[in-house]
């Protein structure tokens, strides 16, 4: 029987129970169970890997160790499902979202690796120009800058680091969010600074002028 059939809150929940029960086989069941459910709907597969993902943060949240959790091998099933073409993108990212949200600062350094480790795999994915990509990307910018405002700045550098590389690896130079579309300017950001008498020279070309009729006038 197709899965497309019945109920779509029914074919969810049997989708979901298949899912976990691969999963806790092995990940290469549970890309078994993907490629046979293959004609579901992709909000569908969204929605699964967001519920099996609040799982494991439920057992995040009861004392378990981001060690003993899964969590390297569940990004990268969702990382190929979105390869494959069984979800979008935006997913994707919504349960990275969910993950960091949940995560203490010192675990998010950790499970942030995963995502620097499969760089590559997301950026080929936003490189697709879709209206699905932009949302993805809109996404990905949420949850980079609510880490980089959790973080402190004088503890946590070296991370803060990582997260805007990624981001300067993931976006292009032209992107939205890099630009000054509105040309605007902290006015308030001043910089003070001291000139010898060589660079006030070079910056002032009349301060050259005053300077010779200040030697003609030593010379009479």
């Amino acid at each position: 029987e197709k899965m497309s059939s019945g109920n779509g809150v029914e074919v969810r929940e049997v989708l979901l129970n298949e899912l976990r029960q691969a999963i806790s086989i092995n990940f290469s069941e549970a890309r078994k169970v993907l490629a046979e459910r293959s004609e579901t709907h992709k909000d569908v597969y969204g929605f699964i890997f967001q519920r099996i993902m609040d799982d494991y943060m439920i057992k995040y949240s009861h004392g378990s160790k981001i060690s003993e959790l899964p969590i390297r091998e569940l990004i990268e099933l969702i990382l190929w499902s979105c390869e494959t073409g069984y979800i979008d993108i935006v997913p994707v990212f919504l349960v990275f979202e969910d993950m960091f949200n949940a995560f203490t600062i010192t675990d998010c350094c950790i499970a942030f690796e995963v995502l620097e480790s499969n760089h590559k795999k997301i950026a080929e994915q936003l490189s697709i120009s879709t209206k699905k990509s932009s949302w993805g990307e809109l996404t990905m910018l949420r949850f980079c800058n609510e880490l980089l405002r959790r973080v402190s700045k004088c503890s946590h550098v070296e991370f803060s680091g990582r997260v805007l590389c990624f981001l300067a690896d993931m976006l292009e130079l032209t992107a939205r969010s890099g630009v000054n579309t509105a040309s605007l300017v902290n006015e308030s950001n001043t910089t003070e600074y001291e000139l010898d008498e060589t660079s006030t020279s070079q910056l002032d070309p009349s301060s050259n002028d005053k300077k010779d009729e200040k030697e003609e006038k030593e010379e009479e």
